[in-house]
């Protein structure tokens, strides 16, 4: 593929040489010209040529990245390629060919290619430090060639792409090291694991998304028995931060999953589960409370909840509907049960629409979303907890076979009181499952009391996570919380507000891991706001949190302010971002409020204390890009932990610096970072089958492939 004309276009292997000596003629020129002059000018042995004088090292770095590491034969792969120079004794290297190869049906790097440059300068003061891939993100020049559809002949099978990066030829770049110059070659190759496309079956019904007449119905809840147990508030178990092994491989997906059939169930109108009615009932939308099932045989009413199984009908929340469960109590004292909803299909929330619990000042149960298929939230998803008492429950999200996707101005969250806060899991545990966030995700409580505190879990065991946190205006500007104004952006953020001990913020995903900073409101006034993942407390000595990031077979690619551990001190919090493949840290941002893109920094009165930032590449390299900042500051300094197999490319700024620079290379053992998580089975997440049959009552509907053989009433 070649640019003409501003546009890439197609190009045969057997162009590209012919190709790379049109584009260079006027390079080459300026060469001979420039070597013309070198060769007047040198006398007594000194190397002129050495650029910059003195030089005697090969430090130019080519980070090769991909979006997948598992795929299907016939899928779609998005690949990074980033070049820098500089360090110790690094020499410029001037007239470079990169060329990137997508991989070819026989899984050989022969496939199409796109020429990215034949006259790459990058200089020993990283200068021109550069970054190509297919979307444009991270501040790369956008190729739409970079993005490669992966088809193999033979599955399964290994698919290789390539780049190219100079040459045994010296018309394919210089290092200039000797007066004359030398010829290096630092390419390139990436793999992917191809397996067999799964075939899925064509829905037997076509829908037609009409909506049911029922006229919106939401009561005002009339309390009936106050619950007499009053349950105590037992904390959610919190990980420590000893990881556990390589997990164990996450169970294939059934044959045909998702398994969709049917008319989509489409929820246009409010939906109150009320469980102060005796049998509790399903008051709103015909089309969901057809499903209604419930369980109230636990000893509080937060252990009750409203369950809906769809069997292998699709859900669809739209029409600005809410879809929640009565309080049960009496004056300012009502629990609220929880609500689980089932498919073998796929869920989607539009924006406007929401699901929500929320008790006052007694627990909330928890909100449980488990599909086969993909699920896709662009409204609201929210357990909370009004007053100052009582523990709101957790959400939890998952797919088996689908993808996780959060829109533009979407809200997943959690909100406690003093007693404490609850957790957020997000959970793609089959193949083929990746995790997209375009909205916010917080985990928020005051947990003066002592209680558990907010977590924020997110895997994917068979894909990639990406954080888009980089929008320019805040998604919640003015956000105003106990009298002080923020700037919340999109991402992903566990906030403690009235204690000194903060929660944490656990990512693991089998592939790439990216994440998206931004800098501060363009308008003022420019308040507080956190960085696209982020983990801390908000008091007068406020703690940073633990951020555990874990590529176990792919890259880390962070943008601008993308990882943060905030407060005046830091007591043991670990920053931690672990990748078997490259890990590539920049700021394309335009100023210093984009800054730092690692984010471990103290108070600077003493005796406020920095945290520690451990960032390695168990089989490449680490990166620091031209005016990327890594900071553990502090009135006591923390500490900046940076090592790798390949080699640490600092262009940027580390404070402070890493105090042992012996091990930034050559450290390659193990192969993989141990995982956080085994699988979607681990007792972290507390996930039960789905749907428990002892005390369900199935009030009305109609079953339509459930999973689960329900008690009528």
């Amino acid at each position: 593929m070649m640019k003409r004309g501003g546009a890439f276009h197609e190009t045969s292997g057997a162009e590209v040489p012919a190709a790379r000596e049109r584009l260079r003629v006027v390079a080459r020129c300026l060469g001979l010209v420039l070597a013309a002059v070198i060769a007047l000018i040198a006398a007594d042995g000194v190397a002129i040529a050495q650029q910059p004088a003195g030089c005697n090292s090969n430090n130019l770095f080519v980070g090769f990245a991909k979006d997948k590491t598992v795929i299907q034969s016939g899928d779609t792969v998005n690949y990074t390629v980033s070049i820098s120079n500089g360090g110790a004794g690094a020499c410029d290297v001037v007239d470079t060919d990169v060329v990137f190869h997508c991989p070819a049906a026989d899984g050989t790097p022969t496939g199409s290619n796109v020429v990215l440059t034949t006259t790459g300068n990058y200089p020993a003061d990283g200068t021109g430090n550069t970054c190509w891939n297919a979307t444009g993100l991270g501040g790369c020049t956008m190729v739409a060639g970079m993005s490669c559809v992966v088809t193999l002949t033979t599955v399964p099978g290994t698919a290789t792409a390539r780049v190219n990066v100079g040459g045994v030829l010296d018309s394919q770049g210089l290092l200039l090291d000797t007066p004359d110059g030398s010829n290096f070659d630092a390419s390139k190759d990436l793999n992917l694991d191809v397996v067999a496309p799964t075939p899925t079956p064509t829905p037997t019904n076509t829908p037609t998304n009409t909506p049911t007449n029922t006229p919106t119905r939401t009561p005002t809840p009339t309390p009936t028995n106050t619950p007499t147990n009053t349950p105590t508030n037992t904390p959610t178990n919190t990980p420590t931060n000893t990881p556990t092994n390589t997990p164990t491989n996450t169970p294939t997906p059934p044959a045909g999953c998702p398994t969709c059939a049917g008319a989509p169930v489409v929820v246009d109108q409010n939906v109150l589960a009320n469980f102060n009615a005796s049998p509790p009932t399903c008051i709103g939308d015909a089309d969901l409370c057809a499903f209604f099932a419930f369980d109230n045989s636990g000893a509080t009413p937060d252990t009750w909840k409203a369950i809906f199984d769809l069997g292998a009908r699709p859900l669809v929340v739209t029409n600005n509907a809410t879809i929640t469960t009565s309080q049960v109590g009496a004056g300012n004292n009502k629990y609220a049960p929880g609500i689980e909803i089932f498919t073998t299909c796929t869920v989607q929330v539009d924006a406007g629409a929401s699901i929500v619990v929320e008790s006052l000042n007694k627990p909330a149960g928890d909100i449980l979303i488990r599909a086969d298929g993909n699920v896709t939230i662009n409204g609201t998803v929210s357990n909370s907890v009004a007053g100052t008492n009582g523990m709101p429950g957790d959400v939890t999200i998952t797919t088996c076979c689908g993808d996780i996707t959060t829109g533009r101005g979407s809200l997943i969250q959690t909100l406690g009181a003093d007693p404490g806060g609850s957790d957020i899991n997000l959970l793609a545990c089959c193949e083929g499952g990746d995790i997209d966030l375009w909205g916010l995700v917080m985990a928020r409580a005051k947990a003066h009391a002592g209680g558990p505190r907010p977590d924020v879990r997110i895997a994917a065991f068979f894909g990639g996570i990406t954080i888009h946190g980089d929008t320019v205006e805040p998604q919640y500007d003015e956000y105003n919380y106990a009298g002080t104004k923020y700037d919340l952006f999109p991402g992903v953020l566990s906030w403690v507000t009235h204690s000194s001990s903060p929660g944490s913020v656990w990512i693991q995903a089998l592939g790439t891991i990216r994440v998206l900073g931004h800098g501060d409101d363009p308008t003022p006034p420019v308040r507080q706001s956190f960085a696209a993942v982020a983990a801390g407390t908000g008091t007068s000595n406020s703690t940073g949190g633990s951020v555990e990031v874990r590529s176990l077979e792919g890259a880390i690619l962070g943008s601008d302010r993308a990882f943060q551990s905030f407060g005046r001190f830091h007591n043991g919090a670990v920053l931690r971002l672990w990748a078997q493949d490259d890990i590539f840290l920049t700021r394309p941002g335009p100023n210093a409020s984009f800054n730092p893109v690692v984010d471990s920094s103290g108070g600077n009165a003493a005796p406020a204390s920095g945290g520690t930032n451990e960032i390695r590449s168990f089989l490449l390299s680490v990166t620091i890009g031209p005016n990327a900042l890594v900071t553990a500051t502090g009135a006591t300094p923390g500490t900046n932990l940076l090592t790798s197999c390949d080699g640490v490319n600092n262009a940027g700024t580390v404070n402070p610096p890493d105090p042992n620079p012996a091990d930034d290379l050559g450290v390659c053992a193990p192969p993989n970072p141990p995982a956080l998580f085994a699988d979607c089975s681990d007792p972290i997440f507390e996930l039960r089958p789905p749907v428990q049959d002892a005390g369900v009552v199935l009030v009305s509907g109609i079953r339509s492939g459930g999973r689960s053989q329900l008690r009528r009433h």
